[in-house]
């Protein structure tokens, strides 16, 4: 327990008072550190890892702030620690970073990995490394390297989905587990289907040899469930819902336009230009995709209130008998 509770002002105060003198002495300087360090690098990990020390000296002299002996041994020792933990299949460099910056990298994992902040002062040691990001992620998520990729896609492909980067996810496409992972956060995650949509369309042009196009129309298929499975926000034909029609099974589109006409029918606040617009436009892009859909056939008649009437009859005009409205 501290007396002052890190009151620095308050602990010289009562220095002062209580002493007479009082000695400051300064912390040892530690000169031709290197050879120690190195000393204690090939005693903790022998003569073959004369590459890797290079690298760890480094990366200790620019993101260690104190260079103490104490400080050379806590963290080589670390480093030990975590080489017996992955044994020799991450190489020690990669070990000497998450060391030294492991407190930011573990307190925002996805961004860290990804952005490559926490390489703040040794950028240029790993300027041109295609393997640090999968080196960090399988240090910091405790998995073997081998996984350590698909953990870090399968965060890069959420975020594209969540922000609607369609560039981000085509980049994302050309990975081995691209499709794989893709289907899994797809089944699994909770994002905002309009975001997903317009990401997802950006694979419009991706290459069949590397996905087969059964399974992107079922990642399609998969989205298409999705929507249907909540509350139409108001009485709207949107883009989504154009793209799902536009690239689904004919299946599904038959459900998600059962879906659409239902919901677009039982609006809470219904107004009748509204209607006929959604359903105009609903019908529109069945026709532009050649859906074998009867839209009519799937169109009850309704009966509303005379104002509600009009409304629909002023902007259906000529066409106001296609979606069976008549006036109470």
């Amino acid at each position: 327990m501290s007396v002052f509770d890190d009151d620095d002002d308050d602990a010289e105060e009562f220095l002062k008072k209580s002493f007479p003198i009082i000695y400051r002495v300064a912390p040892p300087v530690l000169t031709g550190w290197q050879k120690f360090f190195d000393s204690k690098f090939e005693e903790a990990f022998g003569e073959n890892e004369r590459e890797e020390l290079q690298y760890a000296r480094k990366i200790f002299d620019r993101l260690q702030k104190e260079i103490t002996p104490r400080g050379i041994i806590a963290f080589i020792n670390e480093m030990v620690s975590l080489r017996l933990a992955v044994e020799e299949e991450i190489l020690l460099r990669y070990i000497a970073v998450f060391v030294l910056a492991k407190k930011q990298i573990l307190a925002e994992p996805v961004s860290q990995i990804l952005n490559r902040e926490y390489l703040a002062g040794v950028e240029p040691i790993f300027a041109d490394d295609e393997n640090l990001s999968d080196n960090i992620a399988a240090l910091a998520y405790h998995v073997p390297l081998t996984s350590a990729s698909q953990v870090t896609l399968t965060r890069e492909i959420q975020n594209s989905l969540r922000s609607a980067n369609g560039v981000r996810l085509k980049e994302l496409s050309l990975h081995q587990h691209f499709i794989n992972i893709l289907e899994e956060v797809i089944a699994q995650d909770d994002f905002e289907i309009n975001n997903a949509v317009a990401a997802i369309n950006a694979l419009e042009d991706y290459d069949p040899d590397v996905i087969p196009s059964e399974r992107i129309t079922g990642i399609w298929d998969e989205l298409c469930a999705k929507e249907t499975g909540g509350s139409l926000s108001g009485q709207k034909f949107t883009r989504t819902h154009g793209l799902l029609l536009a690239k689904s099974s004919s299946e599904r589109c038959l459900s998600l336009t059962k879906y659409l006409v239902k919901e677009i029918r039982q609006a809470e606040k219904f107004s009748g230009s509204m209607y006929y617009h959604a359903l105009s436009s609903l019908d529109e892009c069945v026709q532009e995709n050649h859906l074998d859909i009867d839209l009519l056939s799937l169109i009850s008649p309704l009966k509303k209130a005379p104002e509600i009437f009009q409304d629909y009859v002023k902007a259906a005009q000529n066409e106001y008998k296609k979606s069976l409205v008549s006036q109470r």
